[in-house]
């Protein structure tokens, strides 16, 4: 890997000129840049912490003393601090506060800075710009970079790993059967009012409404004898769309739930991932490394953000810190074809997760694929390769894959009252 001395100084030496980011963007990095010299100092500490289920998801932060908070959380404390500003509350999927993959699906809507440039023209998109919303910035507008090459200081870079949880992204790996049906139930219910931003922007009825369906659920499910979560991931393994837990339940009058329930139960109760995403903010220019190990246009880019580093020697490798990413540009269509069971046939449900959880020839397709494509598809993506590796192995759906969005937010700062007024 790349040490943080020497990512600094390959990322100062890679442009003589470096664009200069917005004013509200040198806002943001000043106090990122604040506040990691207050924890190098010891003058604050600092952890990586998960906020709360429920709750308004504010951060567990006292400025200038104590910075407990995820990587959104960090993120959401800089924008919020500068600008006075959340996102859009319509942006949220099952939280009251936005994660990772809310911004993932916030970035996708807007404008990019690529096609106004090539266009020679600003076009304002329905959602990015803030008129008049911050006492301090005037013109304050969010952009989508399109290119990891692109990214400048300031720029905020998402990723998730896709599925049909809320939000479109991944299941998390589930800890009780009252777990997987309540993540069913947000998921479904999320979808149902998907465009219905009235609907969406009020996240707590939408629980609400999950646990009463839950509840329902799970009482139906105890009168079939399936009343844990390893009773229900049994039953679906090789019975992908619940159809004999349907005939079950119709059999003991009760409401069979349909097969794309069950299918994303299965999806659920078979993913091992522990979270969706993943939220930076560049801290200066991206460098090229050329090509990775498997022959990928690379870039890495130094970051401010909060973290957990695991099996990291490092001091200071849990919380709020300067740290790096590396990203690869890899085929749209980059996943594994499809593998047949030994016998000829299609493999079952059961057969395709263990095809995903070994190193088998799949894997080698994968990284073929990674470089040339399927079926000749010459479009690109950019991608964060260990968040690639987890979506193949951890997650039981054959189409997840990494979804990474980048944005930018424009914006003047106000110099005087006059031009306040």
């Amino acid at each position: 890997g790349v040490s943080r001395s020497k990512s600094s100084a390959i990322s100062s030496s890679s442009s003589p000129v470096e664009p200069r980011a917005s004013a509200v963007a040198q806002e943001m990095l000043k106090l990122a840049e604040g506040i990691i010299t207050e924890i190098k100092e010891g003058k604050a500490t600092t952890s990586y912490q998960n906020r709360p289920t429920r709750g308004s998801g504010s951060q567990m932060v006292v400025m200038g003393k104590q910075y407990d908070t995820d990587c959104s959380g960090f993120v959401r404390l800089l924008y919020n601090t500068v600008t006075g500003l959340d996102l859009p509350a319509w942006t949220l999927s099952d939280r009251r506060f936005a994660r990772a993959k809310d911004w993932v699906n916030f970035f996708k809507t807007l404008p990019s800075v690529e096609d106004e440039a090539q266009n020679n023209s600003k076009d304002s998109g329905q959602y990015s710009e803030l008129k008049d919303a911050s006492p301090r910035f005037k013109n304050l507008c969010w952009r989508r970079v399109t290119s990891i090459s692109n990214v400048m200081k300031g720029d905020i870079i998402a990723y998730t790993i896709s599925g049909r949880a809320a939000g479109s992204s991944c299941f998390i790996k589930p800890k009780s059967l009252s777990a997987v049906l309540h993540q069913v139930a947000m998921s479904q219910l999320y979808d149902e009012n998907k465009g219905d931003y009235s609907v969406l922007e009020d996240v707590d009825r939408l629980h609400s409404r999950a646990q009463e369906m839950k509840m329902k659920i799970m009482k139906s499910l105890q009168a079939i004898n399936i009343a844990t979560l390893r009773d229900l991931r049994d039953r679906l393994y090789d019975d992908c769309m619940g159809k004999a837990i349907d005939i079950n339940l119709e059999s003991n009058g009760l409401q069979p739930q349909g097969k794309e329930f069950w299918s994303r139960a299965r999806e659920a109760c078979l993913s091992t991932v522990q979270h969706t995403g993943h939220i930076v903010i560049a801290s200066s220019l991206p460098f090229r490394l050329g090509k990775d190990d498997k022959g990928r246009t690379s870039y890495t880019v130094p970051t401010y953000e909060s973290t957990n580093i695991r099996n990291q020697k490092e001091d200071n490798a849990n919380g709020v810190m300067e740290w790096y990413r590396s990203f690869s540009q890899v085929p749209m269509n980059c996943k594994a074809k499809k593998v047949k069971s030994p016998k000829g046939r299609s493999p079952t449900c059961g057969e395709r997760s263990r095809i995903r959880t070994k190193k088998s020839p799949a894997h080698k397709r994968l990284n073929q694929s990674f470089i040339a494509g399927v079926n000749g598809d010459k479009r690109r993506r950019w991608t964060h390769p260990p968040t690639e590796k987890r979506a193949f192995k951890e997650y039981s759906r054959a189409e997840s894959c990494c979804v990474l969005e980048i944005g930018r937010l424009l914006g003047d700062k106000i110099q005087n009252l006059k031009e306040a007024s």
